[in-house]
C-alpha cells in the first residue's frame, strides 16, 4: 500500500466585518432630562442615521428605557436605516426588544415588524415580532436577521410598527455585524 503525503491548500479566512449600523442605540435625540422625545415623520435628520418615514416614534430616556440606554418606541411608525457591506458577507443585524410597559399603555399587543431590503427595494429576510411579557413587566429578548450582501449598493433596514399608538415595542442596541472574505 502506498502512503499518501498530507498537502494543505490555503483558504482565504474570513475577515470580521465590523458593526455597519450607526446609532444603534438611539442617542439622538436625547431624551434625557425629559423621560421622552416625539420625532415626527418628516423630519430630516432628527434621529441621526435614522429616519421616520412614517408615523412618528418615542425615543426613552435611559431612565425608562431597559439596560441602561435610550430606547426606540416605533408605535405605529415606518423607521429605516441605509448600510452598506462588503459584496459576499454574511451579515447579521441584532437587536433587543421588550414591551412598552410604560403605565399609560394598556396591555396590547405590540407587535412589529423588521426587513431588509436590497438596493433594489426588495425584501432580502423579514419577519415579525411581539415582545414577550406579563403585565407591565417587560422580558428582554435578542433578536436577528441574517443574509448574505450580493449588492455593493446600501441596503435598508426597517422596522414597521403595528400598534395604533406610541405603545409599541421598545427596540434598542441594534447591531450589524458578520464575515466577509479577506
Amino acid at each position: 500500500m502506498r502512503k499518501q503525503t498530507a498537502t494543505a491548500t490555503p483558504t482565504a479566512s474570513a475577515a470580521p466585518i465590523p458593526n455597519f449600523i450607526k446609532d444603534g442605540t438611539f442617542r439622538k435625540p436625547a431624551a434625557a432630562p425629559d423621560p421622552s422625545v416625539e420625532v415626527k415623520a418628516p423630519e430630516p435628520d432628527a434621529m441621526g442615521a435614522w429616519d421616520v418615514t412614517s408615523g412618528s416614534v418615542v425615543i426613552y430616556s435611559p431612565g425608562l428605557a431597559q439596560a441602561g440606554h435610550q430606547a426606540a418606541d416605533i408605535g405605529a411608525a415606518v423607521l429605516e436605516q441605509d448600510f452598506e457591506a462588503p459584496v459576499g458577507a454574511k451579515v447579521e443585524i441584532t437587536w433587543t426588544h421588550s414591551r412598552n410597559s410604560d403605565a399609560s399603555c394598556p396591555q396590547t399587543n405590540q407587535a412589529y415588524g423588521a426587513q431588509v431590503l436590497d438596493p433594489n427595494g426588495q425584501t432580502v429576510v423579514s419577519h415579525s415580532y411581539e415582545p414577550d411579557g406579563v403585565g407591565f413587566s417587560p422580558i428582554p429578548s435578542d433578536k436577528t436577521l441574517k443574509f448574505t450582501v450580493n449588492s455593493g449598493s446600501p441596503y435598508t433596514l426597517r422596522f414597521t410598527g403595528r400598534t395604533p399608538d406610541s405603545c409599541g415595542a421598545l427596540i434598542y442596541n441594534v447591531v450589524g455585524q458578520g464575515t466577509g472574505r479577506s
